[in-house]
């Protein structure tokens, strides 16, 4: 029950933030990895444990090549880097 809330959480959390409605039946992995980034960019530990055990891929890279891990650390997010290295656990 705690993951579902969580990927609502996630998923209310990417809506909120997106300029434009998201398509109408989003790839689920590619929203995956939205709600990773996104709660990398925000620097909150509770989104990226949901995102990632909803399945995300801790290694996947931004559209730009850069790594969630690189984004962390520029952005001084301690925390988030910490539970990347372990990846997510």
């Amino acid at each position: 029950m705690k993951k579902v809330i969580h990927l609502s959480m996630l998923l209310i959390a990417l809506c909120c933030s997106c300029a434009t409605a998201p398509p109408a039946q989003p790839n689920k992995q590619d929203t995956k990895q939205e709600l990773f980034f996104l709660s990398v960019k925000n620097g909150n530990p509770d989104l990226l444990r949901a995102s990632l055990e909803a399945g995300a891929d801790v290694k996947a890279r931004a559209n730009n090549g850069e790594t969630a891990l690189a984004f962390a650390s520029e952005a001084g997010h301690t925390e988030i880097v910490e539970l990347l290295m372990k990846g997510g656990l």
